[in-house]
């Protein structure tokens, strides 16, 4: 009996050990819900039978990866509580593998009152989630859509009634159908170029809004279109909304791949 007893309390010692450690790597640095975070891996030299891959908490991940001069980077769009663990980048060569780095993310619980800054493909497989999350609760909610043209309803809830449809963006499935007075979310699926601009999150009517996320919307075209054989010229064309920032070509700032002035169309041949 007394061995069982301290078998279940070595176990429960070493649950209460990985959470405190967990909790401390939190307080490192946390990452802003709903936002899109890069994570990147350099490795110096790289053979020609080499791989770099990042891989979450042991497994695969089913975000983004690329690899670009020796470094691997991973995208992890609109995080959430799921994006949280510990990301491994990895090298694997002549059958053998050693982690090169790792990174813990951790991600806030709320988004009251922050500011975000997100990049999109305008694609048929493109999609954003936009989430209120408060710990407070509302009465009502609603999210408004503002361009430098107009400013647009988009969906509103009240207490007791059922999800409203007012602008002339259409949500995705995934977007709040019911009344919660803890959470509202909204859905773009599929992202439209022109689905660029500021959207907030505003409860109770109020004139301050919960929080705000300005999407810049992307586009791609190649000349000539459709397929080309093999040492042919191919123009790509990468068109960005109109933002006033810098940004870099592939609408990715954080990763510092050469930044371009913005709004203007860049052509590679």
């Amino acid at each position: 009996m007394s061995l069982i007893l301290l078998k279940i309390s070595i176990l429960v010692c070493g649950l209460c050990f990985r959470l405190h450690a967990t909790s401390l790597d939190c307080n490192k640095q946390n990452y802003q819900r709903g936002s899109d975070v890069t994570l990147r891996c350099d490795v110096p030299l790289l053979s020609e039978n080499s791989t770099l891959q990042w891989i979450k908490d042991g497994g695969q991940t089913s975000n983004t990866t690329l690899v670009y001069n020796n470094s691997a980077y991973i995208i992890l769009h609109n995080v959430d509580e799921h994006s949280e663990g510990k990301y491994y980048c990895r090298i694997m060569q002549n059958g053998s593998e050693e982690t090169v780095m790792n990174h813990t993310v951790c991600v806030t619980q709320y988004s009251e009152g922050k500011k975000l800054v997100i990049y999109r493909q305008s694609s048929s497989h493109s999609d954003l989630l936009l989430i209120c999350k408060s710990k407070k609760e509302y009465k009502s909610w609603k999210w408004v859509w503002e361009t430098k043209t107009k400013k647009d309803d988009i969906i509103s809830v009240e207490k007791g009634e059922k999800v409203q449809v007012k602008g002339t963006i259409t949500p995705g499935r995934n977007t709040s159908a019911t009344y919660n007075s803890q959470m509202f979310i909204l859905h773009l699926s599929p992202v439209k170029f022109n689905n660029s601009g500021t959207y907030r999150c505003i409860p109770d009517n109020n004139n301050k809004p919960y929080t705000t996320t300005t999407l810049h919307t992307i586009r791609v075209f190649a000349e000539p279109p459709g397929g080309v054989l093999m040492n042919e010229s191919v123009v790509l064309t990468c068109e960005v909304s109109d933002v006033t920032d810098s940004v870099s070509d592939a609408g990715l700032a954080q990763d510092g791949w050469g930044q371009r002035s913005a709004g203007q169309t860049t052509n590679y041949e």
